[in-house]
């Protein structure tokens, strides 16, 4: 049993980290804020992960009556490292800009070229990227 759950989680680390960086609180400091929700979901039992209120705690989400009226959605890490030979710097900076991933698909070329480090060609490998992603059906699991 320990071998299959190795082979299940393997390489999902990844994954993980991307997912909570989408979605975890945007107030400053959120590598800091994304390794100690990774901390706090880790010690979370089974059924506290079912629990919609814990794992939204842990993320950053305000809880209540009306937490499950409020939105989310992604800013756009998950989609972005799926492009190839994108530095982790410029996905910062470009989610920073844009805010949503929603946000940084309406971009037009010249709003992602007034970013600071992307040049002409990095605008078309991030806009091929994000179409090709768009056209696989990838896009619409992460919207």
């Amino acid at each position: 049993m320990a071998l299959q759950l190795e082979e299940l989680v393997a390489g999902i680390d990844k994954e993980r980290v991307l997912v909570l960086r989408d979605y975890v609180s945007t107030c400053g400091q959120r590598q800091r804020k994304v390794d100690r929700a990774i901390q706090q979901l880790d010690a979370l039992t089974g059924s506290d992960l079912l629990d919609l209120d814990s794992v939204a705690r842990v993320i950053g989400f305000a809880t209540g009556e009306d937490f499950h009226e409020q939105s989310a959605s992604p800013r756009g890490y998950r989609m972005l490292a799926h492009i190839p030979r994108l530095p982790e710097t410029i996905m910062d900076r470009l989610v920073v800009t844009f805010g949503s991933l929603q946000r940084l698909l309406c971009a037009n070329l010249e709003d992602l070229q007034a970013v600071e480090g992307v040049g002409e060609s990095r605008v078309r490998s991030v806009r091929d990227g994000l179409s090709r992603l768009a056209e696989s059906g990838v896009l619409d699991r992460h919207v």
